[in-house]
Order: structure tokens, then sequence, then C-alpha cells
């Protein structure tokens, strides 16, 4: 049985868990000003959606879909199937790791880290009109 999402949704997914962790380090970055009990639980618990803990998320799902392999074989004119792997092959992983690049891509800038930001676009095409995973 293969599970499978609305593309719009495996967006929404990540689209979302992103927006957490800015509107998360928004939060942080406001309250570390003052001095009440918010602030000193969040000064005792600095890896609360740190950065790292996001982007292994998204790198994870990157991985395991082995998207950018995937990605670099069409890019190359080779049978994506090949190295897709176990769960590459799967729609909702494939799709997620696709995601999980834009998505990627979004952090980097969030972080300021520009150069690493667009090295995530490597593989993508984009002068393609469409991606149907």
């Amino acid at each position: 049985m293969s599970l499978e999402l609305p593309h719009h949704w495996a967006w929404d997914i990540i689209d979302e868990f992103i927006f957490q962790f800015q509107s998360f380090c928004n939060y942080r970055q406001r309250t570390a000003k003052r001095q009440d009990e918010d602030a000193q639980i969040l000064r005792e618990a600095p890896t609360i959606w740190s950065c790292y803990s996001v982007l292994n998320v998204l790198y994870s799902l990157i991985q395991k879909s082995q998207m950018n392999e995937q990605l670099l074989a069409t890019k190359e004119g080779r049978d994506e199937s090949e190295v897709a792997g176990e769960y590459g092959s799967k729609p909702l992983y494939r799709t997620l790791g696709y995601f999980s690049i834009i998505g990627l891509l979004r952090v980097h800038c969030l972080l300021g880290d520009f150069t690493l930001a667009l090295k995530m676009m490597d593989n993508i095409e984009l002068n393609k009109k469409v991606y149907s995973p």
C-alpha cells in the first residue's frame, strides 16, 4: 500500500514547519530582553526549536528520499528510479524530499547563508514548467 498526499498538503506541512520555526525564533528574540518566567525558561532550554534540529529534519527528508540523486539523474538523462531507493520510489517521500529542498532554501535565507541557499538549488531545473513526482 502506497501512502500519498495531495502535493499542496505536503507543501503545507513543510511550509508550516518552517513558519513555526521562524515564529518561535521571533518570540525567543522578543522574550530574551525580558526578565520574566518565560525568558528564564527559554534561557534554560536553548535547544528548543534550534536551527540544527530544523535543518536536520529537512536534510533527513531529502536524504531518505534520495531526492538530490533523483534530480541529478533526471538532469543527466538517466532513469531516476535507479537511484531512488526504497523510500525515494514512494510518492510521499519523493514529494516531501522535493519540498524540503525548497524549504532549506528558505531556512538558509532566514539564517543569512545565501550561498548555501543557492547551493540547495543545484539539481533543480528552474526552466521546467511543472514538477510531477
